[in-house]
């Protein structure tokens, strides 16, 4: 992981909401994910029909590596902290609901959610600067 210092959770929030690619870095690997900014965290589906990611397991620590859409290239990199949203959390619908408004070419939108809870995992990677 990286040394460089971390940016503000302000500049983080801003990047994520003008990008919906990005790639997720841990000790196993490198995986380029779509997403979305919602609930004041980086929202990601993987699994079952869904984009793939590495095995991320809850309370686990990524990197974030943002890009430009506009030249390719990198913007920022941040730390995050990964939390698995279940289907009987609070936070399941807010953020299943931004993921199925910000999904390009998803079928059956209005079925997505149970599709994602009963074949996929969904994930908050939330800003925390490791100290």
């Amino acid at each position: 992981m990286s040394d460089s210092p971390a940016p503000s959770p302000e500049l983080v929030a801003e990047l994520s909401r003008r990008t919906d690619v990005c790639w997720v870095v841990q000790a196993a690997g490198t995986r380029m994910v779509w997403h979305t900014w919602a609930d004041d965290a980086l929202c990601v589906v993987s699994g079952g029909d869904e984009q793939p990611l590495l095995e991320v397991d809850d309370g686990s620590w990524v990197e974030v590596v943002l890009r430009s859409r506009d030249t390719g290239g990198r913007l920022i990199t941040w730390p995050g902290r990964v939390s698995v949203v279940r289907p009987s959390d609070a936070g399941w619908e807010p953020v299943t609901a931004a993921l199925v408004a910000a999904r390009l070419n998803l079928l059956d939108p209005d079925r997505a959610p149970h599709r994602w809870a009963a074949g996929s995992v969904v994930h908050r990677i939330t800003f925390c600067p490791r100290r």
